[in-house]
C-alpha cells in the first residue's frame, strides 16, 4: 500500500477506507480462525495490553532514534539535503499533522494487519509443529510471496525477505508482534517524514538507505532484547517449548497446562486406577 501523496485528500480518503476495511476483515478473520483452532489470541502473539506497549514502544523508539541519527550523519557528511519543506511554523505543524496521520492510517491499513495474519496467526500455527528457526523461514516465504502478489512486482523480493525475516526474529525473540509493530510504524513514520520533506541521499543513495532501514531495524532488535533482559517477565512464548521443537517438561513456558492455546495431549497416569464407586 502506498500512502499516496500527503497533500492529496484523495489519497488520505484513499488510505482511511484501506484501513477502516482492512480492520474490519482482518480482526474478525483471526478471532475465527482463532476459536476454530481452538487457540487464543495471546497465542498468536497479542499478549495482554500491559506486555503490549513496552516492547512496542521501546522498538519504536529505538528505530526511529536511529534513523534520525543516520539522516544527520548524511546532511552533516554532505550525502544527503532537503529539497523542498514547510518553512513556517504553521506549515511545520501542519506537515507534521499530516505525516502523523499517515502513519496511523498505514499502522490500521497495513503493518497491523499483516502482522497479525504472518508473525501472528501464521508464525503462531507453524510454531505449534516446527522448530522455530523452520517457522521463521516458512513465515518469511509466505510474507514474501504474498507481498509481491499484492505489490504486483517481484522486484523487491530481497527487501521483502529481509523485512519478513527480521519480523520474525523479533516475534520468537519476544514471543509478540508489538516489537514489530513499533519496528515497522516507526520505519513507515520517518520514511512519511523525510519524503514530505524532501529529502534525498545526493551521493551514495544504496548504502545510506541500506543504514537507514538495516540501521533501524538492527537497533529496535538490540533494544527489545535489552528490555526483555532487564524485564523477562515480558517474554511471552505461549506454545514454543524450546528452539528444537522438544516436547519439554511441564512448567516449562508455553505448555498447553498453562495457556490453553493448543489441542489437548494425552496426561500420563501414574499409580492405581479406581473404579468411579470405590472408596479410596
Amino acid at each position: 500500500l502506498s500512502p499516496g501523496d500527503p497533500g492529496s485528500p484523495d489519497g488520505l480518503l484513499g488510505l482511511a477506507l484501506r484501513s477502516a476495511a482492512a480492520l474490519l476483515l482482518v480482526l474478525p478473520l483471526v478471532w475465527i480462525l482463532c476459536r476454530t483452532a481452538g487457540r487464543t489470541l495471546r497465542s498468536i502473539g497479542l499478549g495482554t495490553p500491559a506486555g503490549a506497549w513496552p516492547p512496542l514502544v521501546t522498538a519504536a523508539l529505538a528505530c526511529g532514534a536511529t534513523m534520525a541519527l543516520v539522516v544527520g550523519a548524511a546532511v552533516l557528511t554532505g550525502n544527503a539535503d532537503f529539497d523542498a519543506g514547510p518553512t513556517g511554523a504553521a506549515s511545520l505543524f501542519s506537515a507534521a499533522g499530516t505525516v502523523l496521520l499517515l502513519t496511523l492510517l498505514m499502522l490500521a491499513a497495513q503493518i497491523l494487519p499483516e502482522e497479525l495474519v504472518f508473525r501472528g496467526y501464521v508464525q503462531g500455527l507453524l510454531g505449534h509443529h516446527c522448530t522455530q528457526l523452520v517457522t521463521v523461514l516458512l513465515q518469511t516465504a509466505l510474507f514474501t510471496v504474498s507481498a509481491s502478489l499484492v505489490l504486483g512486482s517481484g522486484a523487491d523480493l530481497l527487501g521483502l525477505a529481509l523485512l519478513g525475516l527480521f519480523l520474525g526474529i523479533l516475534r520468537m525473540t519476544s514471543g509478540g508482534i508489538w516489537a514489530g509493530v513499533g519496528a515497522r510504524t516507526a520505519l513507515t513514520g520517518v520514511t512519511i517524514a523525510l519524503d514530505s520533506a524532501g529529502f534525498v541521499f545526493t551521493s551514495g543513495s544504496q548504502v545510506w538507505n541500506l543504514a537507514l532501514g538495516m540501521g533501524g531495524a538492527l537497533a529496535a532488535y538490540a533494544a527489545v532484547r535489552v528490555l526483555l533482559a532487564v524485564r523477562p517477565g515480558l517474554v511471552d512464548l505461549p506454545g514454543l517449548r524450546g528452539s528444537t521443537g522438544s516436547p519439554g517438561e511441564p512448567g516449562d513456558p508455553g505448555d498447553p497446562a498453562e495457556d490453553g492455546a493448543h489441542p489437548r495431549t494425552p496426561l500420563p497416569v501414574r499409580g492405581i486406577l479406581y473404579d468411579v464407586g470405590s472408596r479410596y
